[in-house]
Parts: C-alpha cells; sequence; structure tokens
C-alpha cells in the first residue's frame, strides 16, 4: 500500500526547496471535515506537518472552522502553551477594529489588503453561522513577546 503521507511530503517539499521560507503560507480553511467537536482529518499526519513548515519558517493561518479545529487539536509539543480561547461564536456580523498603518505594512498580503479597506480602521463582517468570533489571548505576556 502506498504511503500517500511520504509520497506528499516527498513531493511538497521537493516542491518547495528553492522558495524562501518566509514566501510560503499555508492556509487552512474551512471544509465540512473542521469545526465545531472535530479533530482535524489525519491530525497525526496535519500536527507533523504543521511542525515541519514552522521549523521552516513559513506561515500558516487558519480560517473559520478550521481554527476550532486547531484549537481541539492543540499540541504543546510542537505548539507551545495554548494562549488561545474560544468564548463565544456568531451568526450573522461582527466587527473588526484594527490599526490601518500596522496592516499596511505587514508581509501578509491578505492583512495588507484589510488594511487597505477601511482608513479607520473599522469593517463589518458577514460570517456564516457558528463562526469563532471571540478568541481572547490568555498569556498578555504571550502577545507582547510576539509583537516585538
Amino acid at each position: 500500500m502506498i504511503n500517500l503521507w511520504k509520497t506528499f511530503q516527498k513531493y511538497l517539499f521537493e516542491y518547495l526547496k528553492d522558495i524562501e521560507s518566509d514566501c510560503v503560507l499555508f492556509k487552512y480553511e474551512c471544509c465540512s471535515a473542521v469545526g465545531d467537536h472535530l479533530s482535524f482529518p489525519e491530525k497525526e499526519n496535519t500536527l507533523k506537518l504543521i511542525d515541519i513548515i514552522m521549523k521552516r519558517g513559513s506561515y500558516f493561518m487558519f480560517s473559520d472552522f478550521s481554527v476550532k479545529s486547531l484549537l481541539i487539536d492543540w499540541d504543546e509539543n510542537i505548539l507551545g502553551k495554548n494562549p488561545f480561547r474560544q468564548i463565544g461564536s456568531n451568526n450573522k456580523y461582527f466587527d473588526l477594529k484594527f490599526d490601518p498603518e500596522t496592516l499596511k505594512n505587514c508581509d501578509s498580503a491578505q492583512l495588507k489588503t484589510v488594511g487597505n479597506l477601511s482608513e479607520t480602521g473599522k469593517l463589518k463582517i458577514h460570517v456564516m453561522g457558528g463562526t469563532s468570533s471571540s478568541l481572547e489571548w490568555i498569556n498578555k505576556k504571550l502577545t507582547k513577546k510576539n509583537t516585538n
């Protein structure tokens, strides 16, 4: 039987070997396989991939319901102490508040785009029912440490 994980890993890293690590973003998006009370499919392999890519120095983005699965599957040996706690969800809209200049000057093209959408730093966003809209930092020291 073919080990799809090893085959995938071989081709992925062969493809990425000539690309600078900070030019790569792995995005985990919303799908029916992730969300409330659901672990990532292939949890062990997903966490191995996160570990390898993080050590490589590439970026990760978890969106919508994949955030919920990340919180369920959080592995402190790979990701360190979990600084997040979900404190709510939303079914309609939520307001984003941000510093437009900070977002315009960051490395992420998506965050730059958000920074350019509003000069006031406020946006109202429509969301799918059950979207994690309220995550809070549990460890305030970690927030300060990561912003330096």
